[in-house]
């Protein structure tokens, strides 16, 4: 045991020990999984994304060339949680793939023309169960548009037996979704089946006309989603419920304010559980209004929601807004507005004396403003108990001068602080065109974007 011979090998062994695991435990540190792929008729598509989702924000980790024969590799550090990725392999018209990432190496194939019905992996059960399960549940889905859209057309008294027949074709499709579902919780993994059950859909009555059903499916549009759910939140599905909840209100032509304020308070009040993915989404929801430049709305979710927030005291650009609502309310005195006209002398909007006044809040640059104001402009002169004030936010007297000639019945002032003038904050002033009706009083009846709200407020 003492020989020195012995003694010498086992101190060379144990260095040589020791050297293996710095080694090894180096290559864990820097290990990576992959996604690997290949995509068929591929000639289109140079790169493919990864995307990482968390709540509603969302994120590039990782992009591949992609080979003339459609190959690919997306290598991936192990730091990244367990969860739902978005594969996107073409960008311009948004077309992608979903992949569960289960912290191991993915091989799938798929081919452009024909994603999910030709997508395979070799050795990713999460996502072979999931796609599975995902593609019947599809096939049903598509036959239950197809027997719902012909209840709503068919005369039942045509054929009753008929008509029956293809209400029960309809309640055994349902039946046939709830079987894949029931079977996806006893035989596949806990992700592919948490991921499959995120995504469950109410399934209208189909004896209920379209307008009916539209309304229920909005009621219980997030009935399957729990707000603490980790592999929701890890995932783009509350992404895509979101945007295609208000997308869907947006596209239908009947579309108002109030179609936009229900859906934003049937998912804030559904986040509310968890404050921190409402709070994101209340962020979202607000930058996405001021996208789509619809105040009103930006206003409920300030008041409603923002304003609640634990941190909604130390918001200074939050609390002017709310300062602004207050003092722009319907009803309220108009903020006063003092310019010199073109014969030299001092006016204010408060001595006007017409019925009426609309405060237009315009920019020379403004291409927005140039397909909008001469309908404006023409309703305005035909309404001779109206007195038009056009605020110019323009920094650039010569384009502003040249601008108003196409609108010689306004009366024009200049703001050359443009959206830091003293008249475009008093009117919380955030998008042009803007357009205030004020009674003969000088009393705010509302606020327009374009000739038709202008027209109701009249």
């Amino acid at each position: 045991m003492n020989h020195p011979k012995y003694l010498k090998i086992n101190k060379l062994s144990f260095k040589n020990l020791i050297l293996i695991v710095i080694a090894c435990f180096s290559l864990a540190c820097y290990s990576q999984t992959n996604i690997t792929g290949v995509i068929t008729n591929p000639e289109e598509i140079k790169w493919v994304v990864l995307h990482q989702y968390q709540g509603v924000k969302s994120e590039a980790i990782a992009k591949s060339p992609v080979s003339e024969m459609g190959a690919f590799t997306l290598s991936l550090p192990d730091s990244i949680p367990t969860g739902m990725y978005r594969l996107v392999y073409n960008l311009r018209e948004n077309k992608y793939v979903d992949i569960i990432y289960a912290q191991n190496n993915i091989n799938m194939a798929f081919n452009v023309f024909n994603p999910l019905k030709t997508l395979t992996f070799t050795n990713s059960p999460e996502n072979t169960q999931y796609y599975n399960a995902f593609g019947s549940i599809l096939n049903y889905e598509n036959q239950l548009r197809v027997l719902n859209d012909f209840v709503q057309r068919y005369n039942k008294q045509d054929n009753e037996q008929l008509y029956k027949l293809v209400i029960q074709e309809y309640k055994n499709n349902v039946q046939a979704i709830n079987k894949v579902y029931h079977n996806a919780k006893i035989n596949y993994s806990k992700l592919s089946c948490e991921y499959l059950l995120v995504q469950k859909k109410y399934y209208p009555n189909p004896k209920d006309d379209f307008l009916l059903q539209n309304y229920y499916s909005k009621q219980h549009l997030l009935d399957y989603l729990n707000p603490t759910n980790e592999y929701m939140f890890q995932s783009p599905i509350l992404n895509d419920v979101i945007i295609g909840n208000i997308g869907q209100l947006r596209n239908e032509e009947s579309t108002t304010i109030q179609d936009y304020i229900y859906a934003v308070d049937l998912i804030l009040n559904w986040s509310a559980p968890n404050q921190v993915l409402n709070k994101e989404i209340t962020s979202f929801l607000a930058d996405g209004f001021k996208m789509l430049d619809i105040p009103e709305v930006i206003e409920h979710i300030d008041v409603n929601y923002k304003a609640n927030q634990c941190e909604a005291d130390s918001d200074t650009d939050l609390q002017k807004r709310l300062k602004a609502y207050e003092r722009l309310a319907i009803g309220k005195q108009a903020p006063e507005i003092s310019w010199i006209d073109n014969d030299g002398q001092a006016q204010l909007l408060s001595k006007q004396t017409k019925d009426y006044t609309v405060v237009i809040f315009w920019a020379s640059w403004c291409g927005s403003c140039k397909t909008i104001l001469p309908s404006v402009n023409e309703y305005l002169n035909s309404r001779a108990d109206v007195f038009a004030l056009a605020v110019g936010l323009d920094d650039n007297k010569e384009d502003w001068l040249h601008e108003q000639t196409h609108y010689p019945n306004f009366n024009h002032i200049q703001a050359k602080e443009k959206w830091n003038s003293k008249t475009a904050t008093d009117y919380a002033i955030f998008a042009t065109p803007t357009f205030y009706v004020l009674d003969k009083d000088k009393k705010i009846i509302g606020k327009a974007k374009n000739v038709v709200e202008l027209k109701t407020l009249f």
